[in-house]
């Protein structure tokens, strides 16, 4: 695998990378120009010997891990470049732990699609003596490590899903037969009420089934779609795109790696406060920084200019529009 460092960053600006191996004590800096790691500063060397520069594509920024390094358990720092050369003095934006095992990601702490993995990749975020930690079945295993991610997971993946459309749960489908008997709702003149489906987070839209460039005026109330316009195929129904809600685990089937990643950070700040309260800071500064940014970049493509609704089943009436940005 290449561009194991990445960052998604406003576009038209220079940014690299410095690696870290602390596992050192003290901890030391890899120098390309030697191919060695060393303690930071040795013969007067500054952010300018130590730089990996990133690639920018649109706003998405990469570069390859160095093959030179041998494998082992890594940090890379990135730095936004404020003069015409790294300086010491530059901002730090972002970065990430990364097991190397001298020519790619480890795929035992990468984030894979399943449960299980996004725990024990929250674990290796921990850092420290927490990053050897594993689980072996999210749902079976005892031990009071699985039992904290039971815990912690189904909340940690709720409040992710709102963050973002995510592309993989964005659904186009009919609302089915019109409400037979329709509820009267004061104030509302619609002539249409339709049972959203039940599997309904949000509703991006209301278009047609023939054209899903169309868009329709419409209105919710709790679990109710109501509309004046019939707009499937067949003209019995109202046709919408909305973000399902997945059953336990179906979120990360067809997610991609950057989600994946995302959702562990934010799971291993959920865990911090109890298991590595000194790391907390700066697992928020990653996930903000560099993680969701990388994740959403991925999703860019999917984009919408409609801001979903949300619905809330204890609720009566229209709750207002979900804030992506």
């Amino acid at each position: 695998m290449a561009n194991e460092i990445r960052i998604a960053f406003p576009t038209s600006q220079t940014i690299y990378a410095v690696v870290n191996d602390y596992s050192a004590t003290p901890v030391e800096v890899w120098y390309p120009g030697g191919v060695v790691f060393e303690e930071k500063g040795t013969g007067s060397r500054t952010n300018a010997d130590y730089a990996i520069t990133l690639t920018e594509y649109g706003g998405f920024y990469v570069a390859d891990f160095p093959t030179s390094i041998t494998a082992g358990d890594y940090t890379f720092v990135l730095y936004l470049q404020a003069g015409a050369s790294p300086a010491n003095t530059d901002n730090i934006i972002g970065g990430s732990d990364i097991s190397w095992t001298g020519t790619s990601e480890s795929s035992t702490v990468a984030a894979s699609a399943s449960i299980t993995a996004i725990c024990n990749r929250a674990f290796y975020m921990l850092g420290g003596g927490l990053r050897n930690m594993r689980i072996t079945s999210y749902s079976a295993d005892t031990g009071k490590e699985a039992i904290m991610c039971r815990d912690l997971y189904p909340e940690v993946i709720g409040e992710y899903l709102e963050e973002f459309h995510w592309a993989h749960l964005l659904t186009w489908a009919d609302c089915g037969d019109a409400i037979a008997t329709v509820n009267e709702i004061e104030g509302a003149e619609w002539q249409y009420q339709f049972n959203l489906p039940s599997d309904c987070l949000w509703v991006i839209c209301q278009s047609e089934e023939g054209d899903r460039t169309a868009r329709y005026q419409f209105d919710l109330i709790q679990t109710i779609l109501l509309t004046n316009s019939l707009t499937n195929t067949d003209g019995d129904s109202a046709y919408i795109q909305y973000v399902s809600a997945p059953d336990s685990g179906d979120e990360l089937t067809l997610s991609s790696y950057q989600f994946r990643e995302g959702l562990a950070n934010k799971l291993a700040i959920a865990m911090a406060p109890t298991m590595n309260p000194d790391k907390l800071n700066s697992l928020i500064e990653q996930y903000q920084r560099l993680t969701l940014p990388s994740a959403k970049a991925v999703n860019q493509k999917q984009q919408y200019e409609e801001k979903p609704v949300l619905w809330d089943a204890s609720a009566r009436g229209v709750i207002e529009p979900y804030q992506m940005f």
